[in-house]
């Protein structure tokens, strides 16, 4: 074999081997970025759910006022009850009645003198209306 041929061969053969590194380099970038992109998908999950659910805490203290609140303020309705006061029953669609509402708004409607949305609680003291009730009124 001729000294060129041999050059010729090793050149095959260092080309061959440069094209298997090539290829095993390749397959190792792309499974490295695959990884990569995994782990991206992976952090912004969990970026989501802490994100989501970072007022837990805060919330699940809240909730603990809120339940004595509701309680405060059952107590404080029975108390008043007790004394004589009570809440004056008006709907949407009752008819406006002057003794025991308060117009605080009138608008177009179908039929006049409707309560068309009650506004403001109303109260009556032993059977008198202390605070009437405030409504949007149909003209």
């Amino acid at each position: 074999m001729s000294d060129q041929q041999q050059n010729l061969d090793d050149m095959q053969k260092e080309n061959e081997e440069l094209k298997k590194q090539l290829e095993d380099l390749t397959n190792k970038y792309k499974r490295a970025l695959a990884d990569y992109q995994n782990l991206e998908k992976r952090f912004a999950k969990e970026s989501e759910v802490v994100t989501k659910f970072a007022n837990e805490l805060l919330i699940l203290k809240s909730i603990k006022v809120l339940d004595g609140l509701e309680m405060v303020l059952k107590n404080f309705r029975e108390v008043l009850s007790a004394e004589g006061l009570e809440e004056i029953a008006v709907n949407v669609g009752d008819e406006f009645e002057a003794s025991l509402c308060e117009a605080l708004e009138t608008v177009e409607g179908e039929k006049a003198n409707l309560v068309v949305e009650v506004l403001r609680r109303g109260y009556k003291l032993n059977e008198k209306a202390v605070r009437p009730v405030g409504v949007k009124v149909s003209k």
